[in-house]
């Protein structure tokens, strides 16, 4: 398989990638694009490069990896991998392809705010304003 794989495109626009579906990922794939066009989100993960400076293998940096990829303007698909990999290691429950939406936004709208809350208390009102 490719998923591993990362495909430079020439035509690709900053903020404009899809997300490569593995296997029953698509809620996965549809949480993060929502996420990903939250203009205060995205503007704070990528001008704040200090966020998570002492967060390692977490699901916010792998989350703040694949915004920057996103938001790069190299690629057009994007293999999302590394965080289905970290979001089955935290949450057992995405470990496999199984589709529950729901639960999936809960967690990724709040763990982020968590971790980065414990480094930087400011996040938490820049997502209230």
């Amino acid at each position: 398989m490719f998923w591993g794989s990362i495909f430079i495109d020439d035509g690709a626009e900053p903020g404009v990638a899809g997300l490569y579906n593995m296997g029953n990922t698509c809620f996965m794939n549809a949480g993060l694009q929502c996420l990903f066009s939250n203009g205060q989100l995205v503007k704070h993960m990528l001008e704040d490069n200090t966020t998570l400076a002492n967060i390692d293998e977490t699901l916010t940096e792998k989350y703040e990896a694949l915004l920057r990829k996103v938001w790069m303007g190299q690629y057009s698909i994007i293999y999302p991998e590394q965080f289905k990999q970290i979001l089955g290691i935290y949450h057992p429950q995405f470990k496999d392809y199984r589709q529950v939406f729901l639960h999936f936004l809960c967690i990724i709208c709040d763990c982020p705010c968590k971790q980065i809350y414990a480094h930087n208390s400011e996040f938490l009102l820049l997502l209230s304003a």
